[in-house]
């Protein structure tokens, strides 16, 4: 069994590289984040056993993602490695400070991020099977966004673009959710609990 490690950095260069330091290792089954909102829902759902995590990170900040995440009872546990241009005293000291378990300056080496990964790994436990998406996680999409929709609980069906997110306050906290575009035509509406990201499982190594 692998380990799961959550990319989340909006860099695609960034991503592009830990993914090929990751993929040579081979131990990694990878998922990947492009914000901190995004970063928090995946960390919530799927329960990575290590978050590489960008500091400087569009919708919620990497501090607050790692300290929200070192507060919740669920995701406490998780090792969060910081990776961050920004590598001054004082923000390696907020980083640890917000939870972190490691903290690695751009550019790295691949030793580096490796060094990092064993470190926070040691004397954790072996990897149990995947957990499946827990039914009814909130994930905030926009216009653009490729979802999944689900037919039962970890399991896809189509694939779909979102068009608009329909609010609680329209429709009832019930049943709000999205327009999408489905991939084999036509348009449909979903409640917010039948759809996931469309990358979340299908980026593993």
């Amino acid at each position: 069994m692998q380990w799961r490690i959550l990319v989340a950095d909006d860099s695609q260069d960034v991503s592009t590289v830990v993914d090929a330091v990751l993929r040579r290792d081979g131990r990694f089954e990878i998922y990947h984040a492009r914000n901190g909102e995004e970063a928090l829902a995946l960390a919530r759902s799927y329960l990575p056993h290590i978050i590489i995590l960008d500091i400087m990170m569009p919708r919620v900040h990497g501090l607050k993602v790692c300290k929200t995440l070192k507060s919740e009872a669920d995701t406490s546990s998780i090792r969060i490695i910081m990776l961050s241009a920004l590598g001054r005293e004082y923000t390696k000291r907020e980083a640890v400070q917000n939870g972190a378990d490691a903290f690695v300056t751009k550019p790295f080496s691949p030793r580096d991020l490796v060094n990092s990964i064993e470190i926070v790994l040691r004397g954790e436990a072996p990897p149990q099977a995947t957990p499946q998406p827990q039914r009814g996680n909130v994930f905030m999409f926009n216009r653009g966004d490729e979802v999944r929709i689900l037919a039962g609980p970890g399991e896809a069906e189509l694939v779909a673009i979102v068009k608009t997110r329909i609010p609680p306050e329209q429709v009832g906290d019930a049943d709000w959710g999205y327009r999408v575009a489905l991939e084999t035509g036509g348009e449909a509406f979903v409640r917010w609990d039948q759809v996931i990201p469309a990358r979340s499982l299908d980026r593993a190594v």
